[in-house]
Order: structure tokens, then C-alpha cells, then sequence
């Protein structure tokens, strides 16, 4: 690839000692050119040692830079990483991600079709633990991830990719990623891209393996920063929810709702039973499904990683929406501006 685009790899970490050297070793060492390449490390005022391992890597290789995150949060680590790139792409990297050898040169050359804006591939999970592949088995099915593409895979336009790379330019054009989301801030920029004309792809040939969460209380947080971080991008694009993320919401309000009527309504305790009980069915049955190609302990923990990732999402999304309302109706009554219309992106709006 002698005439290949200068990239700059932008890596946010904050606390990722267990990973971020075998994260950026793999950048490093993949197949695309040495001298093409920039890994950006911006790091989130780190309590562990990561910081550490990334400048023991950069003093070692010249290519590796580790810039400061005061703020801690992803997408402000972003910024600061997009503004100081040389590169013609940027590609975001997670910590917990390890990307495969020709993982950039795969980008590239998805970005190269005509009209392409931004690109990613699948997210395929990973875990150590019989409860971390449950969680990776369950989160690449439909009955755990809705229809998104980027997590059961395929080829062509989509809403929205796993991390992503983009032409420098895009970021001219639609603005950088929004600070205020501590969640979902990839997806929020694709909406713009999308807005503004631009496709976003989605190519198998971008191949990683991402950690997932190998306890139930780490799968929890997750999932319900999930939820908030898509109630955040609801609030600014309300056309852009999906039905794959209605319906964890729609089943936590069902619960919440149907178990406090059948307190105070006797009639509809059998309502309510019938949808803990059709929801346990198709868990058990998706269960069983999914569990053909896991050992028995594996699949033991698939229905409490089902029951973790919809419930905790849908509690994550309905929380960012009252606290979303409470800010406006505060607001209105002191009769200023919402808060969260402050120091906006440029924005493309949807139409």
C-alpha cells in the first residue's frame, strides 16, 4: 500500500491496565505500513497503571502518543484525540478491543467506495469466564441484540457500526463527537452522517474481538449506561429509536407498571404473570437454542445475561428520560435556556 492514507489510531482508556498494552501492540503490530501510522492515547486521568504501560510502549516506538483526558469521559477523550490527528482516517479503538492484523487495511478499503463516510465491522464478544460466554453468545442473537446489524453481522448501509473509522473531513462537516453523551456517542454521530448524505457501512472484513463483561454487576453498568446513552440520543432525534431498543423499554415499563397494577388491581395479576411467564418461555427456549454449542455451565448463565441485558437497559433508558424532563420542566419554571441545549455540536439536523 504505498499509496495509503496516513491514519491516526484514537484510543480513550480510563483505568485499563488489564488490557491497554495488548490493545495497542496489536495496532502496532498489524500488517498496514509502520510509517502510515499513529496511535493517539488519551487517557481519562487513569487511577491504575495504565498510563504507565502506554508510555513504556511509546518510549520504545514513536508512533504512540499519550495525551491528557482531564475531564475522564469518552467522548470528550475523543475530541481531544480527533483535534490532535495527523491523519487522512481517523479509527477509534476501545481498550477492550483487539483488532485483527489487516484490521486497518480492511477499513481503508471499505471507506474507499463512493460515498462512504464512515465504516466498521461486527462486534463479536469474547469472555474468559462461563458467565463472560454466555454473555458473548448471547449478545450476538437477535433475542439479545434486537436487529443491530453491527452485532449479528452482515455487509452494507447501516445505522450504525461497531467503534468506527472516518475520513478526516467528516468530522469538518458534521462536527465532533457530542461531549454531553456519556453513552452512545458513535451512534449520535452517525445520525449526523447520515443526515448530511453521508452512508455508513458496515464490512465483514473489518474483523475484531472485543471483552465483554465477566460478572453480572459489570454486564449491569453496562447496559444500563446502554439505555441512558440512546434516552440521550432519543431526546435529540426522537425519530431515530429502533424497535430492537423500544422493546427492552416497553418490557422494564410493562414490569414496572404491571406489577404495581396487580398490587392494586387483582384483576390484573394474571396479566401480569402471563408476561413473566411468556417472556420466561422464549428465554428458555432461546436458551436452549443458543446452548447447543456451549457446555452446560456456559449456558446455565445465558438466562440471567438475557434478563441483565434487557431489564438494566430499559431501567438505564427510562432513568435518562426522567432526569432528561425533570432538566426541562426545571428549566421552564426558571425560565431559562435547557441546559442541555448548551455548547452544542454543529449539528446536521435529521429531517
Amino acid at each position: 500500500m504505498a499509496s495509503a492514507p496516513f491514519i491516526s489510531v484514537v484510543i480513550p482508556v480510563r483505568n485499563e491496565g488489564r488490557h491497554v498494552a495488548r490493545t495497542v501492540s496489536a495496532v502496532l503490530d498489524g500488517e498496514y505500513p509502520p510509517e502510515r501510522l499513529e496511535v493517539i492515547v488519551v487517557d481519562g486521568a487513569s487511577g491504575d497503571d495504565t498510563r504507565a504501560q502506554v508510555r513504556a510502549i511509546a518510549a520504545h516506538d514513536a508512533r504512540v502518543r499519550v495525551l491528557d483526558n482531564p475531564a475522564g469521559r469518552t467522548p470528550v477523550g475523543l475530541n481531544i484525540g480527533v483535534r490532535a490527528a495527523r491523519g487522512d482516517v481517523i479509527v477509534r479503538i476501545d481498550a477492550h478491543t483487539l483488532p485483527a492484523a489487516d484490521y486497518l487495511t480492511a477499513c481503508v478499503r471499505a471507506l474507499e467506495r463512493a460515498g462512504v463516510w464512515a465504516v466498521g465491522g461486527r462486534m463479536v464478544g469474547a469472555g474468559e469466564t462461563p458467565f463472560g460466554r454466555a454473555v458473548a453468545a448471547a449478545t450476538g442473537t437477535p433475542f439479545g441484540a434486537g436487529d443491530a446489524r453491527f452485532r449479528l453481522g452482515g455487509e452494507g448501509p447501516a445505522d450504525t457500526v461497531y467503534l468506527g473509522a472516518w475520513w478526516r473531513e467528516v468530522f469538518d462537516r458534521v462536527g465532533l463527537f457530542d461531549e454531553r453523551m456519556a453513552r452512545n456517542q458513535d451512534y449520535e454521530l452517525c445520525v449526523r452522517i447520515r443526515a448530511a448524505g453521508g452512508t455508513v457501512w458496515l464490512d465483514p472484513e473489518i474483523r475484531s474481538i472485543t471483552r465483554v463483561r465477566e460478572t453480572p454487576a459489570g454486564l449491569a453498568r453496562q447496559y444500563f449506561g446502554y439505555g441512558e446513552g440512546r434516552a440521550a440520543t432519543v431526546a435529540l432525534y426522537p425519530g431515530s429509536l429502533r424497535w430492537r431498543q423500544a422493546m427492552p423499554a416497553l418490557f422494564a415499563a410493562a414490569l414496572a407498571v404491571g406489577s404495581l397494577g396487580a398490587l392494586l388491581v387483582p384483576g390484573l395479576a394474571a396479566w401480569f404473570v402471563a408476561v413473566v411467564a411468556g417472556y420466561a418461555a422464549v428465554t428458555v427456549g432461546v436458551t436452549a437454542w443458543v446452548g447447543r454449542r456451549m457446555t452446560w455451565r456456559d449456558a446455565l448463565r445465558l438466562p440471567p445475561v438475557f434478563w441483565i441485558i434487557h431489564l438494566t437497559w430499559g431501567c438505564g433508558f427510562w432513568a435518562a428520560i426522567a432526569r432528561y424532563a425533570g432538566r426541562r420542566v426545571g428549566a421552564a419554571l426558571r425560565g431559562r435556556p435547557d441546559a442541555d441545549n448548551r455548547n452544542e455540536p454543529n449539528r446536521v439536523k435529521p429531517d
